[in-house]
This record gives structure tokens, C-alpha cells and sequence, in this order.
């Protein structure tokens, strides 16, 4: 007979639910499922990663997210791993595909290359054979994006103009779709990565200014990058200010953790100070320290250098950010879903523009 999960695994489940925003706070009870949990129950898929796929169609870069989505999705990494002869070769040819600072561009690299080689079985095959790259799991991704925007279309999150019969029209998108719009600003496909798998995040932390060392806690834990992260062994020349005069901690989002040897975070990528600004916790736990130059979001994330005005600016952003998402959901879940191109009606369009033109702008000055 089946066995009821224990306790420890029920509470989990319920923080994970309530931090994705699919529940109200379950301390005084099961929680309430809320409109976005609604639409999040739809997708056969973790939560998190619905969430991204939510957001990446809000903020115009389908695309992308799409892949990002589908990969996590799959069973098998896309990278073969070879133990023969060849091994030294696969691992040079696997770090000249890899993105610097972000194991999801990665991804979304990889099988963009791989889809430019052409339609025909035989040339994806012999780009896969000459970048030590798994066959089977590229073709997984590309089933699973098929997928995934088939039930965006089913619930009326995206209005692909056609019947939606049209194997054509579903396959592929064009960076003219409007919901590409912004598919290639790195900045904005992070940003909504990072909406997603909040709190999954790590402080990198400077312990020495003058050997250059850093430490990563999720939150008082702390925990070390995988060496399958593009950021292993890297972070101290690219996660950290070295600043003498200003050295402030930096932070990564990850897709998981787990235990071994030591506690570990895989898949990871930089969050940039305006990310974490715009999606990280909840409007009522973002704390401006007018005196100290310092935003406090969770009790924990310490966003310092930020100016008394820029701080509360950001606050009144998320709020209204916060205010009409709830709306957007809201009009998905009484309509079916049926907001398609709709989604001014609740307010976003003008919304998603100015959160956009804040990333790239951020993007643009770090160069």
C-alpha cells in the first residue's frame, strides 16, 4: 500500500508553493491556491519552471525561455561525456560552447547552433558528433518546446494568429514574433530566469581582499558551486568587485541544490542588482535603510550602495509590478486563460517596458 509523505516533505512542498506564489501562507492552514497557481497547475512541469515560462512570455522573450524550460526538462544533459582517448578534445570543444558567467545561455547557445546547421537529420547528427554533443536530448528539447507553446496557446497565455492545427506556425519563432521582442537582451531572459527560481540564490561572498577567496551561502548555509557549472572555479574572477575601496557581495540564482560530499548549486548564472531589485521576495519584505545606502529583502539579501531615493523607487515599482500581475492572473483564470494579446487589459504592457528598459540600461552601464 501507498504511504503518506512524511511531514518534513508536506511543510517543503508548502514553502516551495508559497514562495512561486501558488498559495497564500500556509501557516494557519493548507494555504489557498492563488491565481497564478491556477495557471501554474496547468503546465506538467516543476513549479518554478512553469513560472519562468509564465514570465517569459510576458516579458517578450519566448523564445529563449522555451529552450531553457524544455532543457531542464529532459533527462540527459545535451553534453556527452567521453572517458576514452578523446576526453581532453571533448572537454575543449564543450568550453568553447559554454557561456561565460551562465550555465542557462548554455544551453540556449548550444541549441541555436544546433538548429542552424539545417533541418536535415544527418547535419545536426555530425554537429553533434564534432562537438561531443547528445543527439537524442536535442531532439527532446525541441519536441518539449513544441509542447510547452502548444498549452501556452491552449490557455490562452499566447495567441499564435492561426489555427492552432498549424504544425508550421507552432514549430519555430521568428525574433519578430511580439513575443520576442526582447529575446535578445541577455539582461531581461536573466532577469526572468532569476523570477522563477527565487529563492534559490546564493551571496558570494568576499573573505579576503588580498588572496581573492569568496564563499557562497544560500541564505546562513553554505554551499559550493558544482564543477559541471560554467562558473566553477571562475567566480573569483568573475562573481566578485574587486574593488579595494568598494567590495560588495555579489549573488547567483541556481536551479538546484543538493548533497554529497559537501552541499552543492548547480545550473547557475549571475542576478544582477536590478533583478533582485525587481523579483526577489515579496514587496512587504524589502527594507530601504535610508542611512545605510542599503536595500534588506528577505532578512538575508544586502543590496548595498543604493541611494534612500533609488530604493523606494524600486518598492513602488514592485508593487505595482505585484499589483498587476494579481490582476493579469486573475483575467487568466476567469477567461479560461483567454488573455492572448489581451494583456494591456490588465495593465502590463506599459509596465513590462519600463522594467525592461531598467535591465538593459543596467546591462549597458556594467558593460
Amino acid at each position: 500500500a501507498m504511504q503518506p509523505p512524511e511531514r518534513s516533505q508536506v511543510d517543503t512542498a508548502l514553502e516551495l508553493l508559497t514562495n512561486v506564489g501558488a498559495i497564500t501562507s500556509p501557516h494557519s492552514h493548507w494555504g489557498v491556491l492563488t491565481p497564478l497557481g491556477s495557471l501554474l497547475a496547468k503546465f506538467p512541469l516543476p513549479v518554478r519552471l512553469s513560472k519562468i515560462l509564465l514570465f517569459g512570455t510576458l516579458f517578450k522573450c519566448l523564445d529563449p525561455v522555451l529552450t531553457i524550460v524544455a532543457a531542464f526538462s529532459t533527462s540527459k544533459s545535451i553534453f556527452l561525456q567521453s572517458f576514452f582517448d578523446d576526453a581532453k578534445r571533448a572537454a575543449a570543444v564543450h568550453a568553447k560552447l559554454k557561456r561565460p558567467g551562465s550555465d542557462f545561455a548554455t544551453l540556449q547557445y548550444v541549441y541555436e547552433q544546433w538548429m542552424r546547421t539545417g533541418e536535415t537529420a544527418s547535419k545536426r547528427k555530425a554537429f553533434c558528433r564534432e562537438n561531443y554533443l547528445n543527439y537524442g536530448t536535442l531532439l527532446e528539447i525541441e519536441s518539449v518546446r513544441k509542447q510547452l507553446f502548444n498549452i501556452l496557446c491552449s490557455i490562452g497565455f499566447v495567441n499564435n494568429g492561426d489555427d492552432e492545427n498549424d504544425s508550421k506556425k507552432s514549430r519555430e519563432f521568428t525574433l519578430h514574433d511580439h513575443y520576442n521582442k526582447f529575446s535578445k537582451h541577455d539582461a531581461v531572459v536573466s532577469a526572468v530566469i532569476f523570477a522563477g527560481l527565487y529563492p534559490h540564490v546564493a551571496r558570494v561572498t568576499n573573505k579576503n581582499k588580498t588572496e581573492r577567496t569568496y564563499e557562497l551561502y544560500h541564505d546562513k548555509e553554505r554551499v559550493f558551486l558544482h564543477p559541471t557549472s560554467v562558473n566553477h572555479g571562475t567566480a573569483s574572477q568573475t562573481l566578485i568587485t574587486w574593488d579595494a575601496d568598494n567590495v560588495r557581495d555579489e549573488y547567483l540564482t541556481f536551479y538546484e541544490k543538493f548533497e554529497t560530499r559537501k552541499v552543492y548549486i548547480s545550473a547557475t548564472e549571475f542576478v544582477s542588482q536590478y533583478s533582485l531589485l525587481l523579483f526577489a521576495g515579496r514587496a512587504d519584505n524589502y527594507k530601504v535603510r535610508h542611512l545605510d545606502r542599503k536595500v534588506v529583502i528577505d532578512d538575508w539579501i544586502e543590496l548595498t550602495g543604493v541611494a534612500a531615493k533609488t530604493g523606494v523607487m524600486f518598492l513602488e515599482v514592485r508593487r505595482g509590478l505585484d499589483s498587476i500581475l494579481q490582476r493579469l492572473f486573475e483575467l487568466g483564470g476567469d477567461k479560461g486563460g483567454d488573455t492572448g494579446d489581451d494583456h494591456d487589459e490588465a495593465g502590463v504592457g506599459e509596465v513590462v517596458e519600463a522594467i525592461v528598459g531598467l535591465l538593459v540600461h543596467e546591462r549597458k552601464r556594467r558593460g
